[in-house]
């Protein structure tokens, strides 16, 4: 899918209590991003009391975004399968499955699963990315030397060139090859 067509998508299938989860999932998952570095660098700190509350404070963030997010996850998956089978039941469906109906179900069930994953896990990471990365780069341009800054812009670009350069090229076999069947 498009990143253009994903956030109405996403709204249609994020109730007010998904979209709370993920929420949840992501601060949980950014304060995990913000607590790594400062547990690294309270592991050069003089004193053994320090390094053993950033290290459980670590591992206490790591495991509570771990729990919350499998257990959000199976609830996003449940909430997601009753708006289907309420679907179905109600006939809002737009048209009858041109696939068998074993092969339907099928899809369905795997519709829902990636559904969850990408509202339940996915979404909420790359939001606390996106927010982490920010303030990691404001942190390196004050802290670190301009041409370290610059070099580290002239490779990234690199990096973002090839992979643009890459999915062109991937997609374009890739249509290529339905074409041939």
């Amino acid at each position: 899918m498009r990143p253009r067509g994903l956030l109405p998508a996403v709204r249609a299938v994020a109730s007010p209590a998904i979209a709370r989860r993920a929420r949840l999932t992501a601060a949980l998952s950014l304060s995990e991003r913000f607590i790594t570095p400062a547990t690294a660098w309270f592991l050069f700190r003089p004193t053994l009391a320090d390094k053993i509350v950033a290290s459980v404070s670590l591992g206490a963030v790591v495991v509570a975004r771990a729990f919350a997010q499998r257990v959000f996850a199976a609830r996003t998956e449940a909430d997601l399968f009753v708006r289907v089978v309420d679907c179905v039941l109600g006939g809002d469906v737009l048209r009858a499955s041109v696939l068998p109906d074993d092969d339907a179900r099928i899809e369905i069930a795997q519709a829902v699963y990636q559904t969850t994953q990408t509202v339940s896990r996915d979404l909420p990471l790359l939001g606390s990315d996106i927010v982490a990365a920010a303030v990691l780069t404001v942190v390196v341009l004050s802290v670190e030397p301009a041409r370290v800054v610059a070099m580290a812009v002239v490779l990234t670009l690199a990096g973002l060139g090839a992979l643009v350069l890459s999915r062109r090229t991937m997609e374009a076999t890739i249509a290529r090859t339905w074409k041939a069947r």
